[in-house]
């Protein structure tokens, strides 16, 4: 009996110690440290043109508890985080004013401009802050209360629809449409937020695969192709683009769709979203 009284008392002891249960201590420096060592300059070979683009590394096996939490962040967030690294490609070759030859010095040269250019990343890095707080963890170099921007679910949406982005009308009458990846539907709206744009592009892909997204898009296609806006293809794209923007605006299903995202990662977001 005293044996297993004495057991008792060690595994609570353990239990309590444990740096999983209290909640770790993370400063930003070590933030930022594990989500730039996830952003890896990758090198391909295309029709004889050298070309580049950034590997987000989901999986760190360090053993250290930052990575673990990383995994776990990043694992539901590397569709936003792909959304603010969308820049760095463009902005690292024109900064760097680099030649595209030399792949090795390149890959070199792009952990340096990380580290120069940290504005890039504060918003994702200040979002994994938000994580390991909703974890109890500690965290030195933040804002311990930080008041979180709100906006509509009228402006979440506003913005969401641009994803969706019609872009030339068929021989057949049909709108193409593509997932907005670099920005097109944004060009000439005046309410721009990366933060909600990045959500916004990650809950439309993640619906895309786990909804009835896709054929609910295809069903637009279908109808609005019978309307023949017009015969001059540039008004007539600009006449789909306004409907398709009209339609999932109003479609309850998207709607769904975006707040079933936003009612799992809420916690850990740098919005509110005020439900009208």
């Amino acid at each position: 009996m005293k044996r297993l009284l004495l057991l008792a008392v060690w595994v609570a002891i353990a239990f309590l110690n444990s740096p999983y249960i209290l909640g770790t201590d993370f400063n930003r420096k070590e933030l930022e440290k594990e989500i730039m060592n996830r952003l890896v300059l990758k090198h391909t070979v295309h029709q004889d043109r050298n070309m580049y683009y950034i590997e987000i590394i989901k999986e760190i096996k360090s053993g250290k508890e930052i990575s673990d939490l990383g995994n776990q962040f990043i694992a539901d967030n590397d569709l936003y985080l792909d959304y603010f690294i969308k820049d760095l490609i463009p902005a690292f070759f024109k900064d760097q004013n680099k030649s595209r030859e030399d792949p090795g010095a390149l890959k070199q040269e792009f952990s340096k401009y990380l580290i120069e250019n940290k504005e890039f990343l504060i918003p994702f890095v200040e979002m994994f802050g938000l994580f390991l707080k909703s974890k109890n963890h500690d965290l030195t170099g933040f804002d311990t209360q930080p008041k979180k921007k709100v906006f509509t679910l009228a402006q979440l949406k506003a913005i969401a629809v641009r994803n969706i982005f019609p872009y030339k009308i068929t021989r057949s009458g049909k709108p193409s449409v593509k997932i907005c990846v670099a920005g097109e539907g944004y060009k000439d709206f005046t309410f721009r937020n990366k933060q909600l744009e990045a959500f916004s592009f990650e809950s439309v892909m993640k619906g895309l695969e786990k909804s009835e997204l896709y054929k609910r898009i295809e069903a637009f296609r279908n109808n609005i192709g019978k309307l023949n806006f017009s015969t001059d293809n540039e008004a007539a794209i600009m006449r789909v683009q306004g409907a398709c923007w009209w339609s999932f605006f109003h479609d309850k299903e998207f709607e769904k769709i975006l707040l079933d995202n936003y009612n799992k990662k809420k916690d850990y977001l740098p919005f509110v979203i005020k439900i009208d």
